[in-house]
């Protein structure tokens, strides 16, 4: 399936709204609305008289980010993943964790889903079924092709060190899997990066304190939630399946059962995470998007008017057709 808001539908977005500024002062006439701005600086470029002066089109506010994560605010849809993740975070807030995967094509949601989660995570915004505001300390990192064992543990210690050096009460710990990462990088070491090896083996083992040690410290939270975004690009090789298995598994003995992950990537995800570890699956639930119905483009295409409208000074609207060919130009997958 393409990618979502193609560059087709970029153009038809920029026509759509080139057209669509409503309601101008009674006094503007027909030619003042056509009215094309000359001069060196500004040739060809239309724009709209609004008694005093002239909007050109390209200063407008654009609401719509094609390829980019949809933040809450523009957020549609999705109401059933997200109570699955607003479920999931509850549970681990009471010793239960709970863990899921998001699993769809490219610019389904998949990253926006993520980003509206940490929010209700923060506690910025309250859960969708119980209106309760949590308090979990995120920790948000992205895969790529390029990411081996030691690059997925190594992300995963640098985040954890970055969230707890932003808690003022949480400062003083000296996280000891990245200070081994750092001094072996520093004395220019060469060892062994695979899984199973003594060198990579030693740097999880040392997280996995690193981790105990945080959550059991956290007298003002809910817990932690772990997110893993493009999930599917590394190789089965990289072992996040037995990672998140293992890790799992260790805080449970060690009675620290208040860490959440999430997971995020193409569908061929479940076939990487079997690769490493063949139970690792059964750790989340599972969630596969489909695309938008056309009731939640819908909502997306008005959530973007009422934007544009506040942020341009005018009121801006779009006709039936126009929403129409948006809905049918964006096929129906109108967040990243």
């Amino acid at each position: 399936m393409s990618q979502a808001w193609p560059q087709r539908f970029q153009h038809s977005l920029q026509r759509a709204l080139r057209h669509s500024a409503a309601a101008p002062d009674k006094a503007d006439t027909e030619p003042e609305r056509a009215a094309r701005i000359k001069g060196p600086r500004s040739r060809g470029r239309t724009g709209i008289s609004r008694g005093q002066g002239i909007i050109l089109v390209a200063d407008k506010y654009n609401p719509f980010r094609p390829a980019k994560i949809c933040p809450p605010g523009m957020f549609a849809g999705r109401i059933d993943e997200l109570r699955t993740i607003d479920r999931c975070l509850i549970q681990t807030k009471h010793g239960n964790p709970q863990h899921f995967l998001v699993a769809g094509e490219r610019g389904i949601g998949k990253s926006s889903i993520l980003l509206c989660e940490t929010f209700v995570a923060r506690g910025m915004i309250e859960t969708n079924d119980s209106s309760r505001k949590l308090n979990f300390i995120t920790l948000e990192i992205s895969l790529s092709e390029r990411d081996d064992y030691y690059n997925v543990l190594k992300k995963i210690a640098t985040e954890l060190k970055r969230r707890v050096d932003a808690e003022n009460k949480l400062r003083a710990f000296t996280m000891t899997a990245l200070d081994y990462l750092s001094r072996i990088e520093a004395g220019g070491v060469r060892f062994n990066r695979n899984p199973g090896s003594a060198e990579p083996e030693d740097i999880f083992n040392r997280l996995q304190d690193d981790l105990v040690r945080v959550l059991t410290s956290l007298e003002n939270h809910d817990g932690m939630l772990l997110l893993v975004d493009e999930a599917d690009k590394v190789p089965a090789e990289a072992s996040l399946g037995a990672i998140c298995k293992l890790v799992t598994e260790e805080l449970t003995r060690r009675q620290c059962d208040r860490l959440c992950i999430g997971l995020a990537g193409l569908p061929n995800i479940l076939d990487t995470l079997k690769a490493s570890h063949e139970s690792s699956v059964r750790l989340f639930q599972t969630m596969n998007l489909k695309p938008l119905d056309d009731d939640e483009c819908e909502q997306v295409i008005e959530t973007g008017m009422k934007e544009a409208t506040e942020k341009n000074g005018f009121p801006v609207t779009i006709t039936a057709d126009a929403r129409a060919a948006l809905r049918k130009l964006s096929e129906r997958l109108t967040q990243n």
